[in-house]
């Protein structure tokens, strides 16, 4: 559960944490959250987008908007930087997604030209997405990046740039002015060798570029910006300069290969030799079927002394497969103490319970882990939901 707290002890955030929770509900967080935790056990890596929904409907059935939730394929997302793990020091962040050319067409700006939004084949049979044949689907890329430090968004096919940067926050038109202002943007600031690394604690180029253009021309009021990409990513477990993570059934792939070939080995080995084959001489058995039937009886017409009908012995069944099988499965179990800390199972014998209490109370340490680094990701996304809480529902009716 996100709460939120005060820095300021007198200051009552009950409205706010009940505002929380309902629109926790709303958004479906909860189910979310547990697709979530599936997606880390087997891919390693879970995000979260939250956006403006400007055709959600209200209470009283008009559209009024709101804020939506969604987790998005991994494959689907490319990150500036893919060794840095925190997303919101990326310079942009890129969504893939599939959308009907009509869908995409309607929401493009004046002015953009209509036909070069055309229907395109997916890429990599892309992100685990099946389509329908004939489907008019095309890719859109939506690019979330930063400028002055606050997070604009803009959105393009293949073939044109459909909507124009716009701030993620609501007042788009004073954002607009903003950005096709003389004020330095952040890469000119850039070639003229005044940056340093963003997000810490030192001011950044652009930042100071922006400070610049006010000290020359003040603002004409101040309006609420969005300096948070909408962005939550998650691990499961952490990988190495990557902000990919590792997944629980990651280091069981090679060992479930492993079984699965040695036990189709030996199904195929039954297979092949659960019936004998027979050599048979010419003419010997004058159309009569071996069936292999209890009992049978087969009439050797070849004159050759009881040699013309021979069964072939087969080869004896080898137990290795199964007992290899057998070592890898124990082997895993007890490296991964999958059965014998978490169900009290032990290896020989002389373990006492207290001893198996011990190791019980070992094996959750991980779990703790695994839950305290799932707890930081809801932190993540306090932060993310208060900043769309400030931008599009202070002092609103909801």
């Amino acid at each position: 559960r996100i709460h939120y707290e005060a820095e300021l002890s007198e200051v009552d955030l009950t409205a706010l944490n009940d505002f929380a929770d309902y629109m926790v509900k709303e958004i479906g967080q909860e189910e979310l959250d547990r697709e979530a935790v599936q997606e880390a056990c087997v891919e390693g890596t879970y995000i979260y987008h939250y956006y403006w929904d400007s055709e959600a409907v209200g209470r009283d059935g008009r559209v009024a908007g709101g804020m939506r939730a969604e987790l998005l394929d991994p494959l689907a997302v490319v990150f500036e930087n893919p060794t840095q793990r925190d997303e919101q020091k990326q310079k942009w962040i890129i969504l893939v997604t599939r959308e009907t050319v009509d869908s995409v067409k309607a929401k493009a700006d004046k002015g953009v030209d209509l036909t070069a939004i055309v229907p395109d084949e997916a890429e990599a049979d892309d992100y685990g997405t099946v389509e329908q044949d004939g489907s008019k689907l095309c890719t859109v890329l939506t690019r979330y990046f930063r400028r002055n430090g606050e997070v604009y968004v803009e959105q393009a096919t293949k073939g044109v740039c459909f909507k124009a940067p716009v701030p993620i926050a609501p007042d788009v038109e004073a954002a607009r002015a903003e950005l096709f202002s003389d004020a330095p943007a952040a890469e000119d600031a850039e070639e003229d060798g005044d940056v340093d690394p963003p997000n810490n604690d030192l001011p950044d180029a652009a930042g100071k570029a922006a400070e610049k253009s006010r000290e020359k021309e003040p603002l004409k009021g101040e309006r609420s910006r969005a300096y948070l990409y909408p962005i939550v990513v998650g691990q499961y477990e952490p990988r190495k300069k990557s902000i990919y993570g590792i997944g629980e059934v990651e280091g069981l792939i090679p060992n479930q290969r492993y079984v699965n070939t040695l036990l189709g080995m030996a199904l195929l080995n039954v297979m092949a030799v659960a019936w004998d084959k027979y050599v048979v001489h010419p003419n010997a058995l004058r159309h009569q079927i071996i069936n292999n039937e209890p009992g049978q009886t087969l009439t050797d017409y070849s004159n050759t002394n009881g040699q013309g009908i021979k069964r072939m012995g087969g080869a004896a069944l080898s137990s290795l497969p199964v007992s290899l099988v057998e070592a890898i499965m124990t082997m895993t179990r007890t490296v991964t103490g999958s059965a014998e800390v978490m169900n009290g199972e032990t290896i020989g014998t002389g373990f006492s319970g207290a001893a198996i209490a011990l190791l019980q109370e070992a094996a959750k340490h991980p779990i703790n882990d695994l839950r305290e680094a799932f707890w930081n990701v809801k932190k993540k996304q306090g932060l993310v939901m208060a900043q769309f809480f400030r931008l599009f529902y202070q002092g609103a009716e909801y």
